[in-house]
């Protein structure tokens, strides 16, 4: 059976680079997945979607974000607004057990992640549009009990500058 790999975190922890190089590194398909500004209710079918090919033993899939991110932003971007839902988030969850995915989360130190964010945000790169929204967003996923409410999926977090020492 194929398999999934999910790289997640926020907005400059590099988890877009890290996925690429782990998709090439593997011949995996690569699927990155948002930011969705407008999609709303179309968002449960593009993860489904995504995972597809792992799921119909085709290719191994590795995705540059999910929605783990959903309820992370939402508090953070769009004022509480959870795009899918714990129902949405569970339904997607199991499939992507289906075909046991694995999340590397993508955490360097949060001004690594800030410095990162400010260079791809003044070329017009970024999702969030104020470095308070990128700040917050770190704090989440640097939370550890708040991190686990929002996937049982196995999880490594992985620092990107640890590995260029």
């Amino acid at each position: 059976m194929k398999k999934l790999v999910i790289f997640e975190g926020p907005d400059g922890s590099g988890k877009s680079t890290a996925a690429t190089k782990y998709a090439e590194e593997t011949g995996s398909r690569m699927v990155h997945c948002g930011p969705y500004l407008d999609k709303g209710t179309q968002l449960k079918w593009i993860y489904l979607e995504a995972m597809l090919p792992a799921l119909m033993d085709v290719d191994d899939v590795v995705m540059d974000r999910c929605w783990i991110s959903e309820p992370v932003y939402g508090a953070v971007f769009r004022d509480g607004t959870d795009r899918l839902g714990q129902r949405g988030r569970d339904v997607l969850e199991a499939v992507a057990r289906l075909v046991e995915a694995r999340v590397v989360l993508c955490l360097p130190p949060e001004e690594v992640c800030l410095a990162n964010w400010r260079r791809c945000h003044a070329q017009g790169g970024e999702y969030l549009q104020r470095e308070e929204e990128l700040r917050a967003v770190w704090r989440k996923y640097n939370d550890g009990a708040a991190i686990k409410t929002l996937t049982g999926l196995p999880m490594v977090r992985f620092d990107y500058t640890l590995e260029q020492k």
